[in-house]
């Protein structure tokens, strides 16, 4: 037969068995089958790229959520170290450097962005500014016990230690007897008879008093008629005012804002501004040279960058890990406060008398 011949009568297309050959009808058949075949693989196909897309989705929510869990773990960290410092403490703003700061904003900034400004921060009380304004207390407020292995808070604990001498069944003296012996014999020597004449003493100002080991020295040997006393602590500052006799004032961290000015025969600073940083020593102590009367004295006690040496800095890093915050300040710095024109300069080698330094208004 022709080729024509063998086309309209060949076999064609044959069946799946190949023991027929299809008809068109079949053939539509077939198709049908293989297309509703292929629909049923493309939607089991799309079916398992949704699940794998869901399973991918659920992964990286579960990353995301562990990735939260370890931020979030930090941040309540960092929120409980900040929170246990301000729960002991009672703090307003330094109010002159604060109007600065907002005259800044309504330069820059719209009223109504001020106005809302303003009732956040009212509404959070200055959260943000006091985060910021005691960033270096706070750090330097941290230790570590190394028994319970566990941060502690090194100060800012008035309450505590008030708490836990009452439980002993001990008065304060005398739990803190040994400070307070150190304290006596430490002023006994620094403070000679002839730097100010106990008589005229009428009026003394301490900052960072805490339990009172300096206090008690001023009181008994001065008996001044006024004693004010800027101490950051809740717990102490209360205490103090209810035990002592003290006028406690509220802190803004840096001034002497509530004393006024040739006000104080004697101003005070004990084993405090070392927890500071140096621009705050520095502004305490021009706060003092502001409120001393003439003839009055400034008696405190700083360390001073000038008497680091490699064993001292290499100490720091060995004994005071994790804290990297000290409160250094330069000795050039603490003669700015105290003019010599205005000023004498009682104590010739600070390096020496554990770092008290004093200074009577000319």
């Amino acid at each position: 037969m022709g080729i024509l011949s063998r086309f309209f009568t060949g076999t064609g297309p044959q069946s799946r068995d190949g023991t027929a050959p299809l008809s068109v009808a079949n053939l539509h058949q077939e198709i049908a089958k293989l297309t509703e075949a292929n629909e049923k693989y493309r939607a089991r196909l799309a079916e398992r790229i949704e699940s794998n897309t869901s399973l991918k989705e659920v992964i990286e929510a579960q990353k995301a959520e562990m990735n939260a869990v370890r931020i979030n773990s930090r941040k309540n960290m960092t929120l409980d170290r900040i929170d246990t410092f301000f729960t002991g403490t009672k703090l307003r703003l330094p109010e002159e450097a604060y109007q600065r700061f907002i005259a800044k904003c309504e330069d820059k900034a719209t009223p109504d962005k001020i106005i809302a400004f303003k009732s956040e921060m009212e509404k959070t009380q200055h959260r943000a500014f006091y985060e910021q304004l005691f960033t270096t207390e706070m750090d330097m407020a941290q230790g570590f016990d190394f028994t319970g292995l566990r941060p502690i808070v090194t100060f800012q604990r008035g309450e505590t230690d008030i708490a836990y001498a009452a439980k002993q069944g001990m008065t304060l003296d005398e739990l803190k007897a040994n400070h307070i012996r150190i304290t006596i014999e430490r002023f006994d020597e620094i403070i000679k008879k002839e730097f100010i004449d106990p008589k005229r003493v009428t009026a003394v100002c301490e900052i960072g008093a805490a339990w009172g080991a300096a206090t008690r020295y001023m009181q008994n040997r001065y008996k001044p008629d006024t004693f004010h006393v800027y101490e950051i602590d809740t717990g102490w500052a209360q205490w103090l005012k209810d035990n002592l006799g003290v006028d406690s004032k509220q802190c803004d961290g840096e001034s002497l804002s509530e004393t006024e000015s040739e006000s104080m025969d004697i101003c005070v600073a004990s084993s405090c501004l070392y927890f500071m940083p140096f621009v705050k020593q520095w502004n305490y102590l021009t706060e003092f040279a502001r409120v001393l009367k003439p003839g009055g004295i400034a008696v405190f006690n700083v360390n001073l960058i000038e008497n680091t040496s490699v064993r001292t800095l290499k100490g720091l890093l060995a004994n005071y890990f994790p804290r990297r915050s000290f409160g250094y300040i330069p000795q050039h710095c603490v003669d700015t406060s105290f003019p010599e024109d205005q000023f004498e300069k009682l104590v010739k080698d600070p390096t020496k008398g554990f770092g008290y330094q004093v200074y009577r208004k000319l």
